[in-house]
């Protein structure tokens, strides 16, 4: 399933994904950052810890740059020696919620529910052939983009009321702009306010040239059940 998953983003999305496969949460999404970039790994149910033991302490979810610091004056250098300490150390560390968490995620144990996430944007970005500021090639760019976003909104079933671009010049350094209408509109509106964004930055920047330039929409009011929902109901 997540190969057959991993061909459909490609088909239909145009870009990689990494999976990670586990009894749980926590162990699957860690497995997906040990995946990265375009892998699919698999955690057996019953070697979390063989899984997750070696990793350097930095690596387990939550831990950020101030926590991994205070567990590595504590000697902690990998998640098999967090799993060491005691629970009552790590809340004596942590706090009660925290340090609890912890002691379960060197096991690799996680209870915590998988829920789904309404997706918040849609975008596509490329490449133009030549650096350039042409307004007729950068719109004609834009209108290519926009055949495929569009056909993304479409298959979605969803309406929009956030627009944006990103403009990336060829120092690589990317510009956005966007825009928020009081109510959601068609996609000619926006495939017009794309262009319009994109002509605002360039003539705020007058010696900008694009290498690549991306269009996104968002602020949605309403999701159908369809596209990768229906690719998992067709494979269920």
């Amino acid at each position: 399933l997540a190969r057959k998953i991993k061909l459909w983003v490609a088909d239909n999305i145009h870009i990689t994904c990494t999976i990670g496969i586990a009894a749980n949460k926590l162990v699957a999404k860690m497995a997906c950052d040990a995946a990265k970039p375009d892998g699919l790994k698999v955690i057996e149910q019953g070697k979390e810890e063989e899984f997750l033991h070696p990793l350097p302490i930095g690596s387990l979810f939550l831990v950020g740059p101030k926590t991994e610091e205070l567990l590595k004056k504590e000697g902690i250098q990998t998640v098999k020696d967090m799993s060491q300490l005691s629970s009552a150390r790590l809340q004596e560390l942590f706090g009660p919620a925290r340090g609890h968490y912890f002691f379960q995620a060197a096991r690799g144990i996680d209870d915590s529910p998988v829920q789904e996430e309404p997706e918040k944007s849609y975008a596509r970005m490329g490449t133009l052939q030549k650096d350039t500021r042409e307004k007729e090639e950068v719109e004609k760019f834009l209108d290519l983009l926009a055949d495929s976003l569009e056909e993304r909104v479409r298959a979605s079933g969803v309406s929009f009321r956030h627009i944006g671009i990103v403009a990336i010049t060829p120092s690589l350094k990317p510009f956005t702009k966007s825009r928020t209408l009081p109510q959601s509109i068609p996609f000619p509106e926006a495939r017009r306010l794309f262009k319009e964004l994109m002509e605002e930055f360039l003539a705020a920047n007058p010696q900008a040239k694009l290498r690549r330039a991306g269009i996104s929409v968002g602020w949605f009011d309403q999701q159908k059940a369809q596209g990768l929902h229906t690719f998992f109901s067709k494979t269920a």
